[in-house]
């Protein structure tokens, strides 16, 4: 017997959703207006936002206003150059005001003839590793 189920009995969109929401790992995809399509639980997590909230809304809404622009850049630069961005160890305020750690990739997403449709934002909570690693020192 497989491990995995049969194609017959899986609706592959509805397995891929629940991967989505059970990875740790914070996704949220942007279309190019800049209206957030998607997001994860950890997404929801890492920004202090509520799924319902974020979908549809600008996707600088999960960020204090201090933050936004610094987000905005990064997000056009990818949209622009088609580069994926790779920052790490990045210090921001979330939209309830806490301070997190984190490393976020974005990269462009498009259609299969190539069109540009917007970008996936990967995002990593390093809070508690930084303050484990202050804690330290």
């Amino acid at each position: 017997m497989s491990a995995y189920p049969s194609r017959e009995l899986i609706d592959y969109s509805m397995f891929h959703e629940i991967v989505i929401e059970s990875i740790a790992t914070g996704i949220v995809t942007i279309n190019l207006e800049g209206t957030v399509l998607s997001i994860n639980k950890a997404a929801e997590k890492i920004f202090g936002v509520k799924k319902q909230d974020a979908i549809g809304s600008n996707y600088l809404y999960g960020l204090d206003k201090s933050e936004r622009p610094r987000l905005k850049k990064t997000i056009d630069y990818v949209i622009h150059t088609g580069k994926t961005f790779c920052g790490y160890d990045i210090t921001t305020i979330n939209c309830q005001g806490n301070t997190i750690y984190i490393n976020t990739y974005v990269s462009l997403f498009e259609n299969l003839a190539g069109k540009k449709l917007g970008v996936v934002m990967l995002t990593e909570d390093i809070t508690q590793k930084r303050k484990m690693e202050e804690e330290m020192r």
